[in-house]
């Protein structure tokens, strides 16, 4: 389970939960979440595996993905 409201170093040491206060913040969310899934594509691609689904973490922090 992903925790929003734990710190995290990518957040400047803020939650996901902080942030998403405001739309910038929101958007900082998106983009960080959105960043994970293109790092999890390029692994499972260079690896030879399927996708790992972030969906949890889109469910987590109560947004849709744009995927």
């Amino acid at each position: 389970m992903y925790a929003t409201d734990e710190s995290i170093p990518a957040l400047d040491g803020t939650s996901p939960k902080q942030v998403m206060a405001t739309a910038a913040g929101m958007e900082r969310v998106k983009g960080l979440i959105r960043s994970y899934e293109a790092g999890e594509l390029k692994q499972a691609e260079e690896q030879q595996r399927r996708v790992i689904s972030y969906g949890f973490l889109w469910d987590a922090v109560g947004l849709t993905s744009h995927l």
